[in-house]
């Protein structure tokens, strides 16, 4: 049965909370006083792994499954996205304010940057009116590696439109944080990358350098403070552009140097087995840093389910006067019954056998 728990998260999971702008997707960080708390380590995983999911063409679009009641044919996440892709662009320029904003999300979630979208940045011109669409335009351009497009196209068009001050399923206070980040760390992660660009260098080298006056750089953790939300803004990013090693780089250290050894340490095996950033002298002697803490650390505690023990229903009252007894004492009180009747029987017979031979 879990076998089966675990195909259906995998086959039934609703569309990713984070990455890209979409008319009906609400933002998964918790902010309270205008500071996100971060997403738990596990949760940060699931939504970054479903949008790497998406992005990827090699993963089929639907998969039969075994179920208790027998195969199905389910939708993966990317068949889901790429399902809505093209019926919405059949759609095509017939659609509404919220499905040119759902198309576009769909077609970054997917990276389909082809004609599609092609089709679509007819339809709203090359400068959008509308900050999510505009801003879903500049991820597009992350993801194709034009990096000079994507700064002039955020500094000239995103900056210049006013955000919206509502969004289904978001906050007024997670809206404001969502355009902080936007508007700061965002754009200063962009120039980065186009720096990077220009100098032809591996955007990997050192991890990006988003937080004044922490270093990340040398034989030691990163020494400095940090925002309150610096996880939160960086889990953003990587969700934002989840194909980026260097922003999964980046998480590692923040979360060492807020005292999430943890999480660090997975974080870098990341880095390590999955963007094989292995290459790295700075990373490599920070994950061995990180990995002596933790081994430092007491076991954590084992995760414990209670289980509340169940009270069998109390039998219905049908009408019958057996079901009111129990089987015990209904067993008993037939058995007496029995040999009641038989010593009776036994009695009438002998009493009609005396009278038979006196006759």
């Amino acid at each position: 049965m879990k076998r089966f728990a675990l195909l259906a998260i995998l086959f039934l999971a609703a569309p990713a909370t984070a990455g890209v702008y979409g008319p009906n997707e609400p933002c998964p960080f918790e902010v309270v006083g205008g500071v996100a708390k971060p997403l738990p380590h596990p949760k940060f995983k699931s939504l970054r792994n479903e949008r790497l999911a998406e992005l990827n063409p090699a993963i089929p679009e639907s998969q039969e499954i075994d179920t208790p009641a027998g195969k199905q044919t389910l939708l993966t996440p990317r068949g889901k996205a790429m399902a809505r892709v093209r019926e919405l662009t059949a759609k095509l320029p017939r659609l509404t304010p919220a499905e040119r904003l759902a198309l576009s999300a769909d077609l970054v979630r997917t990276g389909t940057l082809g004609k599609e979208f092609a089709a679509l940045k007819r339809l709203t011109g090359e400068r959008p009116r509308d900050y999510l669409l505009a801003a879903n335009s500049v991820h597009a351009e992350t993801e194709a590696g034009n990096w000079g497009l994507a700064v002039r196209n955020f500094e000239d068009h995103v900056l210049e439109l006013d955000p919206p001050t509502e969004l289904p399923g978001t906050s007024a206070e997670q809206l404001k944080w969502m355009w902080t980040v936007d508007k700061q760390r965002y754009q200063k992660w962009l120039r980065t990358r186009r720096a990077d660009a220009v100098r032809k260098s591996s955007p990997d080298d050192d991890p990006y350098p988003l937080f004044a006056g922490v270093a990340f750089t040398g034989s030691e953790l990163p020494k400095g403070k940090l925002p309150a939300d610096a996880v939160a803004v960086v889990q953003q990013l990587a969700l934002w552009s989840p194909t980026d090693a260097g922003l999964l780089w980046l998480l590692a250290e923040v979360y060492a140097a807020t005292g999430m050894l943890r999480e660090a340490d997975d974080a870098f095996d990341m880095c390590t087995w999955g963007a094989g950033l292995t290459g790295r002298k700075v990373l490599m002697d920070h994950r061995r840093l990180v990995k002596a803490e933790v081994e430092k650390l007491p076991p954590p505690e084992p995760e414990v389910l209670t289980l509340t023990p169940v009270e069998p229903p109390p039998p219905e009252d049908d009408g019958d006067l057996f079901a009111l007894i129990p089987r015990g004492k209904l067993l008993l009180f037939g058995g007496i019954f029995l040999a009641v009747t038989v010593v009776l029987l036994a009695l009438q017979v002998r009493l009609w056998l005396k009278r038979l031979s006196a006759g």
